[in-house]
């Protein structure tokens, strides 16, 4: 590291402190401090070459980009995980810049970025950027290749922290799929590993499944019951309530009528729809008393 320094002391003399070979004495001291766990000089390091890069080169060059990309995973294994995926998406900018979608380096950043987000607890912003990175593999190793497997894996396991089961359940599939395709053996690391996926996805999916079934039967019973109380209710309510009585022909006459006819001791004359609305009510009209 002393001579690390004395050179990058000679160099700022000599060339002034914006100058390549300065950029790459940093990248150097920050791998030394990588290797002797001094995490924040390594971040310090990383940070001078990446600024003499873009100065030099500007944004849109690949020596910026792996500037951009080793300091995000230094920022990533200092513990600055949102630093880490802030700067990890700078450098996949780039790398689009650079080389477009379809490009090795594009799913490998992707991937990373995924990684550095699952730290920070945002699996769904995760699974985005793997399946991205899976897209880009097939199109350049193609749809049955291992590595694919593995993004389909990673992805599984993403939707498994997300207790997702049967999502998670289907990319193990595909990974199961795949490397069965490539003639793997039975005892075999990747297969062992994966059979215990399966296994263990298809449990929890099943009793997700179960869980959900036996709330839904639990809400239609309860449904059930209410409505048939409510029915119940109802029929108490009708059979309380008194009916109201009959009309009968006195109700239906005039209160004048009725006193002229008590004083006066002579039938009211009733017409023939008062006759009807008597006998309909249930009452006979009366007959006049005889003399």
């Amino acid at each position: 590291m002393d001579c690390l320094n004395d050179a990058l002391s000679i160099m700022n003399a000599v060339y002034g402190p914006i100058h390549r070979d300065i950029a790459d004495v940093s990248v150097q001291m920050a791998l030394v401090h990588y290797h002797s766990k001094e995490l924040s000089a390594t971040v310090e390091a990383q940070q001078r070459a990446v600024i003499i890069y873009e100065r030099l080169h500007g944004p849109d060059h690949h020596d910026t980009m792996f500037a951009y990309a080793n300091l995000a995973l230094f920022l990533e294994n200092s513990g600055r995980f949102a630093s880490a995926a802030s700067v990890m998406s700078r450098a996949i900018y780039t790398n689009r810049l650079l080389y477009s979608k379809v490009h090795p380096d594009t799913a490998s950043l992707l991937n990373i970025t995924a990684m550095l987000l699952q730290e920070l607890g945002k699996f769904e912003q995760s699974i985005v950027y793997l399946e991205e990175a899976a897209v880009v593999y097939q199109r350049i190793l193609g749809p049955q290749h291992p590595q694919v497997g593995m993004m389909f894996h990673s992805i599984a396991i993403t939707h498994g922290q997300m207790q997702n089961w049967r999502e998670a359940l289907e990319y193990e599939k595909k990974n199961y799929n795949i490397l069965v395709s490539a003639n793997l053996p039975e005892n075999d690391s990747k297969m062992n590993e994966c059979n215990i996926y399966l296994s263990t996805f298809t449990m929890r999916a099943v009793a997700r499944q179960v869980e959900t079934n036996q709330s839904k039967l639990s809400q239609n019973i309860a449904q059930n019951a209410a409505r048939s109380m409510q029915k119940q209710i109802e029929k108490v309510q009708k059979a309380m309530t008194p009916e109201a009585p009959p009309a009968t022909m006195a109700s239906t006459r005039n209160v004048n009528e009725l006193l002229s006819y008590i004083n006066s001791g002579e039938k009211p004359k009733i017409s023939v729809r008062e006759k009807r609305k008597a006998n309909k009510g249930g009452v006979t009209a009366p007959k006049p008393s005889e003399a």
